[in-house]
């Protein structure tokens, strides 16, 4: 079978979607908050604690009544609980995947919700 065009998966990759300014922030406070994280559960909790403030999600994470207080309640964390920490590339991991879900839905900027949805992913 041939094809006119470029592959779905092609435009994909070859589509740079930038971040909005909310999302350029989480990833911004994310970043320097990844290095400390002891566990990948850590990790999830550190991005949580910056999409809870800024954008879309935080508006609605607020409104469902969701505070800044830590979601985990270990002030800290026992030695060799949770699952490893995924590492330096889980900022660029979690980024990449936003940007696959916003081209997903055909958005010029890639938003909050996205990252979130990356996040669980």
């Amino acid at each position: 079978m041939t094809s006119n065009g470029p592959s779905e998966a092609n435009l994909t990759q070859s589509r740079h979607i930038p971040l909005s300014q909310d999302a350029a922030l989480v990833v911004a406070l994310a970043g320097t908050a990844m290095p400390f994280a002891h566990s990948a559960e850590d990790e999830a909790e550190r991005w949580l604690r910056a999409l809870r403030l800024h954008g879309q999600v935080g508006a609605t994470l607020q409104a469902l009544g969701v505070g800044e207080a830590p979601l985990m309640t270990e002030d800290e964390p026992s030695e060799g609980a949770g699952t490893p920490p995924l590492g330096a590339d889980v900022l660029d991991d979690v980024t990449r995947r936003a940007g696959d879900f916003a081209a997903g839905r055909e958005a010029q900027t890639v938003g909050t919700a996205d990252l979130l949805m990356a996040v669980f992913d």
